[in-house]
């Protein structure tokens, strides 16, 4: 059983999402994210795949 991720914006249930610096917070859409960050933002932190923020499934 895995663990149910909850949206920091909406508080949905999560089955993907982005994963923000290796889970200090989690959102489950594009539109979630960008009231807390722009997608420039969240590209910068994701760092090609070498940064703690990603978008994933579960």
């Amino acid at each position: 059983m895995t663990d149910i991720r909850i949206c920091s914006e909406c508080h949905a249930e999560m089955k993907f999402g982005y994963v923000i610096e290796n889970g200090l917070e989690y959102y489950c859409s594009e539109h979630c994210l960008e009231k807390n960050m722009t997608m420039e933002e969240f590209i910068e932190i994701y760092n090609n795949g070498n940064g703690d923020s990603y978008w994933t499934e579960w």
